[in-house]
């Protein structure tokens, strides 16, 4: 499936861009101004995971080593990977969104 979308002006471009942000999940954040984890966009396993280990903020969640995730029980190579990736993405977005 394929959709193209075609805007006359950049405004409009520019509105669709901010509405589909306003939905996005991971862009609300709680009483203490940090993102919940079942707010984000992450393999549902690693967010188990983390949440059964009581860390339920994506910003505690970044803190994490390697060492950190290979502790966590039922954590295993292939998702520490997959956090990896998550974890890129996420400071690449920060970053962007920053500048």
């Amino acid at each position: 499936m394929k959709i193209t979308l075609q805007f006359d002006s950049m405004e409009e471009f520019d509105a669709f861009c901010d509405a589909q942000k306003a939905k996005l999940p991971g862009q609300s954040k709680s009483a203490n101004g940090k993102t919940l984890l079942s707010d984000d966009l992450m393999p549902v396993r690693l967010r188990n995971c983390l949440m059964a280990e009581g860390i339920s903020y994506v910003e505690d969640a970044l803190a994490l080593t390697r060492r950190d995730l290979l502790g966590i029980p039922n954590l295993g190579t292939k998702s520490v990977k997959e956090f990896e990736l998550w974890k890129a993405a996420k400071l690449s977005i920060e970053k962007h969104t920053e500048a």
